[in-house]
């Protein structure tokens, strides 16, 4: 697009499968190791990543930049879902 050429138009869909290989990854790392498996974090990794397969579809159809905002949205979303909850899901004292 930048220049007059078109190489990189149907590459949306890289961002949203890449998006959902590593949060899937990254809860995976979290459900191994201890304390808490099943806390805030995962299911925020775990929803994101879904949220980035449904608008992988729609990556075939919406313009590139649109949908690298919309993952970046997604990821703000998450940082500030995991920032507010913080000290909420902290490991218990020993």
């Amino acid at each position: 697009e930048a220049g007059g050429e078109e190489k990189y138009t149907d590459v949306a869909w890289v961002f949203c499968a890449g998006l959902a290989l590593c949060m899937v990854a990254l809860a995976a790392i979290h459900l191994a190791a201890p304390p808490q498996p099943l806390d805030v974090d995962v299911w925020l990794r775990v929803g994101t990543a879904a949220a980035a397969l449904v608008l992988l579809p729609l990556s075939f159809a919406l313009p590139g930049l649109l949908v690298v905002w919309l993952l970046a949205g997604l990821l703000a979303a998450q940082v500030v879902v995991e920032v507010a909850t913080h000290e909420r899901h902290t490991a218990p004292a020993a």
